[in-house]
Formats: C-alpha cells, structure tokens, sequence
C-alpha cells in the first residue's frame, strides 16, 4: 500500500510537471507567433525605390523586382519631367509604380513584359495639370493587377505603340481603371482583360 501510495505521488507529479510545460510551450510559441509574424510582415512589406531620370530598369536593377517604383521631384534632372525605360528582356514584378513629380513623365515599357502587382498611380506635387504617360512599345507588356489611380490634376496616359504591345488587367479582385487608354495609330496594341476581377474603366479607351 505504501508503494502504491508513492507510486500516484509520483505519477500526480509527473502529470502536474508536463501539464504546466505544456501550458508554458503554448505561452512561448504564442509569443514567438507573434514576434515572427510581425518580424516577417515588416521583411515582406514593399521597400520604395526610388528612380533616377532617364534610368533603365531590369530585373535585376538593385531592389526593383518586387520594390514599390517611385518616381519624385527630388530626382527629376532638371525638373522637366521623367523619361524611364523598364526593359523586361527578362521579366519582372514589381509591387507598384507610383509618379509624385510635378511635370510630365514618360515611362517606356519594353522589350518583355512588367507586372504590378498593385496600383498604377500618378500624384502631381503640385495643382499643375500634368500627365504620366506609359508607353508600351510592340515588343513590351504590362500587366496590372491593382488599379490605376489619378491625383491631385495627374492624369494617366497608357499608349501602344505597336501591333502587338499589350497592356493587361488581370487582378482577381474589383480594379478601378482610371486614365486614357489608346493605341498611337490604327490597330495598335492588345488590350487584354484576364482574372476573375470586375473591370471598371473610368476613362477613355481607344481615344485621347
């Protein structure tokens, strides 16, 4: 009896023990949840970059695949409008490509296809009524899968330039398309629509 009494003693204890480990493993695995998730959403969260005038971005340019494209005043040479070129010989993504500068802005797409994974969006620093305009040559392609957005008098010009260009809207979700949408003569461009998203087009398409 003595032994039998020892016995549940120590099993009691042996149940008490792995029962209070079990309820500290799950407080620490909380914790560490936690910590990673937030440590994990900052690492994936889009970094900006941001674009000289008269760049050529790739790929495999520092930080742009996967980087919230930004082009601003600040690096605007001479404060007369940007004139980018986004060469996709080797294609890439990106998380956005925003437009902040005050003047006009010209962003070639070619050579291959860029995706956005988010928004298009044009913001004039200023009351100034100025457009980015997005050319897509015959080679080239740009596919959205956000919205297009204007702001503040910026307006958004998508032109294709060749037969077989083609700008896309392919987001699974609603996209508000704002801008103008138009092939630069006859029969120019591909205008493509995929992914199970309503397209809602706010401006004019086929025309300037």
């Amino acid at each position: 009896n003595m032994m039998n009494k020892a016995i549940n003693h120590v099993v009691l204890a042996t149940v008490d023990s792995l029962t209070k480990f079990k309820n500290k493993l799950a407080y620490y695995l909380a914790i560490f949840a936690m910590v990673f998730g937030s440590t994990f959403g900052t690492m994936n969260a889009a970094y900006a970059v941001d674009v000289a005038d008269d760049a050529t971005i790739t790929g495999s340019t520092t930080d742009v695949s996967g980087g919230a494209i930004v082009f601003k005043a600040a690096t605007d040479a001479g404060s007369d409008g940007y004139a980018a070129t986004m060469n996709a010989a080797t294609p890439f993504s990106v998380a956005s490509i925003t437009d902040e500068d005050g003047a006009a802005s010209i962003i070639t797409i070619d050579n291959g296809v860029v995706t956005v994974t988010g928004n298009v969006t044009g913001i004039a620093d200023s009351s100034a009524d100025t457009a980015m305009a997005l050319t897509i040559t015959a080679d080239g392609g740009l596919k959205i899968m956000g919205s297009t957005v204007e702001a503040n008098d910026k307006s958004l010009d998508f032109n294709l330039t060749g037969d077989t260009g083609v700008l896309e809207f392919g987001g699974s979700g609603t996209q508000a398309i704002a801008g103008v949408i138009d092939g630069v003569g006859d029969a120019k461009g591909i205008l493509k629509l995929s992914g199970t998203g309503a397209k809602n087009f706010a401006g004019v398409v086929g025309g300037g």
